[in-house]
Parts: C-alpha cells; structure tokens; sequence
C-alpha cells in the first residue's frame, strides 16, 4: 500500500529563512496573530505561547527555552525537555504545524509579514482507489478526502488493490485557482513512528494541470516534513498520478 497524509493548498509565495533565526505567527481560530504572539527559534531556544487546550484561546506569552530537534524513524520531532514536551513538527522555514502526543494538531503557525499571508483555499479530492479494513474495533476507510484535513495524524489516504499504488489517481477540484501544492509523505504517528518504514511512500508523480492542458514530473524525497511545488499557471483541477514509490519494510 501507499500513502499520503496530506496534500494541501496553500496560497504563499517562496522565500527562504535561516532555522536558527525565526519566527512563525501563530494561528488561533481563523486568524494570525501579530508576531508579538509568535512561536520564536532564537539561538537554539524556543518561545511557545499556551493554549487553552478546550477553546484553542491563547492564554499569553511564554519564555524561551532550550529545545531540540530529532529524528526518530524518519519523523521530525522538537523536543522541550524543561515542559516535558514532544510535538511531531512539519516545517519548511514558511509554515509550521506541531502536533502532540495524541496525533491531534496543537499549533499551526505561518510567516505573516505583508504580502506573505498564508491562506489554506478548499478543495474537493477524490482518487481511483482507496484502502477499507476490517479490524477488531469496527471498519476503517482511508479516503482521498482525508488529504484535506491535517488536525490530526494517523488519517491519511491509502490505495487499496495495487500494493504499490503505482498508475493510481488523484483528482484534487479547487474552490478557486491555486498555483502550489503542499504535501507530506507517507504514514506518520507520534507514538508509533516505526510505521513510517513499514508503509510505502511516494517518490515519483505525475502532475498533470487539468485547467490550462499540460503536466510535468515530481519526485518526492523521502520524507513527512512539508514539500511543496508549483504550477506553472494557476490551476482549479489538477490530477496526481504515482509513478513510482519508495517501498515499504512490511
């Protein structure tokens, strides 16, 4: 089986940071606050402001602290040893989702300086297969649509039939044009990072822009962390075909 546990779109130009010297403005509700309420790096500590884990308010500034970050199977971790903290982290220097311990997003934050707005566009998916099990609990269905929904882990897509995927489709229908596309590869759990390996991930697709009639080719690294690429023209439909995959353990 493959899969994927995300594929977004995000209205959001390019631009590169250093890690070490950033700050992203958190996201509480529709909105981003000002940078004063950010979640900062800065010279390998970091600020977090808290949230009120019923209402998502933010209950006020924070200080900095030491933190790291690991690896563990392939998944991104950022480790705040003083608040006995572990968050599976997906970043690319512009976008900034933390997720806690039970899989469910605590923090999304962006870059919201002018002209860098981060706006998610909706979007309808569908795809040419999709995996449905049996297990002890009830019945589990992994559908393309749960590739528009990130407040949580462990609620991917997976191809059913075709161990591979290989030759699979993904049809992604905008509410408006987009001209880029955010993905994270592969199962990711924060309690059971190990399933990462076992599974098989994407490495090779084929983007073909049902809008404006043409296509080209995208090769995936192997990794969760965020990747994106762009359209050559703002598009509202686009299809995905796996070409090729990084094979699973299992």
């Amino acid at each position: 089986m493959i899969i994927l546990s995300l594929v977004t779109v995000i209205h959001a130009p390019i631009f590169a940071q250093d890690f070490s010297d950033l700050s992203f403005s958190l996201k509480a509700g529709p909105e981003y606050f000002e940078s004063a309420m950010a979640i900062s790096f800065l010279h390998g500590k970091v600020m977090i402001p808290e949230l009120d884990d019923t209402t998502r308010a933010v209950q006020g500034g924070d200080q900095y602290r030491l933190y790291k970050i690991v690896t563990e199977n392939s998944i991104p971790f950022l480790l705040i040893p003083e608040r006995s903290q572990k968050f599976v982290m997906f970043t690319n220097g512009e976008y900034l989702l933390l997720y806690d311990k039970n899989n469910l997003l605590k923090y999304e934050a962006g870059d919201t300086y002018p002209g860098r707005n981060l706006v998610m566009v909706k979007a309808t998916y569908t795809a040419t297969s999709f995996l449905e099990e049996k297990l002890a609990s009830g019945n589990v269905s992994y559908p393309a649509e749960n590739l528009g929904d990130y407040s949580r882990l462990e609620k991917p897509w997976v191809n059913g039939g075709n161990r591979y995927a290989t030759g699979d489709k993904i049809t992604i229908t905008f509410s408006e044009p987009v001209s880029r596309l955010w993905i994270s590869n592969g199962y990711v759990s924060a309690d059971k990072p190990q399933y990462f390996a076992f599974n098989s991930r994407v490495k090779k697709t084929r983007i073909a822009d049902l809008t404006n009639a043409n296509s080209f080719d995208f090769v995936l690294k192997d990794t969760p962390d965020l990747q994106c690429f762009d359209l050559p023209a703002p598009a509202l439909k686009v299809e995905i075909t796996i070409l090729e995959v990084y094979p699973g353990t299992k």
